[in-house]
């Protein structure tokens, strides 16, 4: 679950995102990886993680940053229902420029490697400042194990961060997902 907090050491608001129970080692895993892949991207339209860890009863947490504004789902939802507020707020030059920010930080993480697998406008983030962030890192991927500049081995090892999740499952949104990642035989 992810909760708006107040982080003390920086007096800010913060998004805290907690695996509590069950206590299941592997979604643990699973949990945490997200917040270590997504650390990697260091990009103004990549949503930033602050800190990654495990509380006083052993489960894991990350924070990152809060932003207050809609999904670019809830934005098409309400462009679709004619609501003049976002008829006004977002025009097709508005909606290019998101597009634009879109494009800009999945090239960002494809020049490190790393795919995002499950993009979709309920994963990203328009912020009422023209903010727009790629969000939920959780299916992406690191590909052809190549070295990622600036992170020692021992900090990060791609294999595991790779493998974590169950192999010769179909994981996404199927109505967002290319041919390949259907395909379980094919090359992504």
């Amino acid at each position: 679950s992810i909760k708006r907090a107040f982080d003390l050491s920086t007096s800010r608001y913060i998004a805290f995102a907690e695996r509590g129970k069950p206590n299941d080692k592997h979604l643990y895993e699973v949990f945490l990886r997200e917040a270590r892949l997504t650390a990697l991207l260091e990009h103004p339209n990549i949503i930033s993680i602050h800190d990654v860890g495990l509380n006083d009863l052993g489960q894991p947490y990350f924070t990152m940053d809060l932003k207050e504004g809609d999904s670019l789902g809830e934005i098409f939802k309400n462009l679709n229902t004619k609501d003049e507020e976002y008829l006004e707020t977002y025009s097709l030059h508005e909606l290019l420029m998101i597009f634009v920010k879109i494009c800009e930080a999945i090239s960002y993480a494809h020049s490190k490697n790393i795919i995002h697998l499950d993009l979709k406008p309920d994963n990203i983030q328009v912020g009422h400042f023209g903010e727009v962030l790629v969000c939920d890192w959780g299916l992406g991927k690191i590909l052809n194990n190549t070295e990622i500049v600036g992170v020692e081995e021992t900090l990060l090892e791609v294999d595991l961060l790779n493998h974590i999740s169950s192999k010769n499952k179909v994981v996404g949104t199927p109505g967002y997902m290319s041919p390949e990642q259907i395909n379980l035989n094919g090359d992504i």
